[in-house]
């Protein structure tokens, strides 16, 4: 009888669905436990990395109305705004020029003119831009700071428009 039951095809069939189920349980588990390792590692990496970074918001305002964000950059602690600049856009034309670095052109969009590159921060205090009142390198970071290029028409400075 013994014989009989263990080549019924359905006593095999149900066997081999226990194995595969046993199997895919097994291996659902472990991706599961490395998925969790990631994800624990992942956080402790990006604690640390807060501890050394900041995180910041980078507007680029082309005077056609097209605006590109770059937002929650990680940077350095002490990098500059230039170095953002360079950073997190890639395509950055510049010259240095009394001290400081004057940027002329941001993804193939040259000043000319009287259109020019300028930067702006955000004032949570006045919900508005202010001009950045220094170049581009000498502006050090802090942490949530939102900062703005806007290629603007300057032939009517210091009324300026903002981003």
């Amino acid at each position: 009888m013994s014989s009989k039951k263990s080549s019924n095809p359905w006593f095999i069939s149900t066997l081999a669905l226990i194995a595969m189920l046993f199997m895919s349980v097994s291996v659902a588990f472990y991706y599961y436990s490395a998925y969790n390792n990631l994800e624990q590692n992942y956080n402790r990496l990006l604690s640390d990395l807060k501890e050394v970074t900041n995180s910041v918001n980078l507007l680029v305002e082309f005077n056609n109305g097209t605006k590109v964000w770059y937002n929650g950059t990680l940077v350095p602690i002490g990098w500059s705004l230039f170095n953002l600049t360079l950073r997190a856009i890639g395509e950055v034309e510049y010259q240095t020029m009394y001290g400081s670095v004057i940027i002329t052109g941001i993804m193939g969009e040259r000043s000319s003119g009287s259109f020019f590159w300028l930067w702006y921060s955000w004032n949570s205090s006045s919900k508005d831009w202010d001009l950045g009142m220094v170049g581009a390198d000498q502006y050090v970071l802090h942490e949530g700071d939102t900062l703005a290029w806007y290629l603007v028409d300057t032939s009517n400075f210091p009324n300026v428009p903002k981003p």
